[in-house]
């Protein structure tokens, strides 16, 4: 490994501000929390993938290809209120192809080195150990954290749990959430998990995870306290001695 490497971890040394509970375990999630795509770079990476998902519930639903527009609509309102798996699930779509296409979505060809978020990752991985928890495939994650984190991916390869990975079901079913803590063998009370969905986060919640919503396009109007623009304000809710 040629680019940034990351420290053992010291646990125990870092608190949240607010409740000063102990943190020695971080989760994040990956799509659009490790690494930032604008709105017209979303479109280039996931529209393909979204309309060949509607194409599928129009076929295997018999339905007719006239309501493309309105399901494809439809697809994108209901997964920012129960997250994008089960969204596609309640509009008749089968998990199993959800899985297989979103699986072909590669995103190294949208991201880039990511110089802060590199040191971010390094100050805190002295403090605690750090997991990626994603519904994208083990393989496209790893391919682009190559990329942003300047070749360091190999970091999270015995801590990242991606949709592949997962035996008993999918974000944000709390089913997936038991599993990842079990995988990785954590106590949800020290363990402060990251995510741009806030179905996601309000999951993590409910499994006894302390969690913080990543809103970097304001897409909520009312988002829990706190919420973050990015990963690096992070360093503002927590305390590392």
């Amino acid at each position: 490994m040629t680019g940034v490497r990351f420290p053992p971890a010291l646990h125990m040394s870092l608190t949240l501000k607010s409740t000063n509970s102990p943190i020695t375990n971080i989760v994040f999630d990956f799509d659009n929390t490790l690494y930032y795509a604008d709105a017209d770079t979303q479109t280039k990476m996931w529209h393909q993938s979204r309309t060949k998902l509607v194409n599928l519930i129009i076929e295997k639903q018999h339905l007719s290809p006239t309501v493309f527009d309105q399901l494809y609509a439809k697809l994108l309102e209901t997964a920012s209120q129960i997250g994008w798996s089960t969204a596609y699930v309640k509009l008749g779509g089968e998990l199993n192809d959800y899985t297989s296409v979103i699986h072909q979505v590669s995103k190294a060809d949208f991201v880039q080195s990511d110089h802060k978020l590199q040191s971010l990752i390094c100050s805190l991985a002295s403090h605690a150990k750090l997991h990626i928890f994603t519904g994208s495939s083990r393989h496209t994650v790893l391919e682009a954290l190559d990329i942003i984190l300047d070749q360091a991916a190999s970091y999270f390869s015995d801590t990242l749990l991606a949709s592949d990975d997962m035996c008993l079901a999918q974000k944000p079913d709390p089913a997936a959430y038991q599993e990842m803590l079990s995988v990785f063998n954590l106590n949800p009370a020290t363990t402060l998990f990251i995510d741009d969905q806030l179905p996601e986060v309000n999951t993590a919640q409910s499994c006894g995870l302390h969690a913080f919503l990543i809103d970097r396009d304001h897409q909520y109007l009312n988002p829990p306290s706190p919420t973050l623009s990015s990963p690096n304000q992070l360093l503002e809710f927590i305390s590392i001695e």
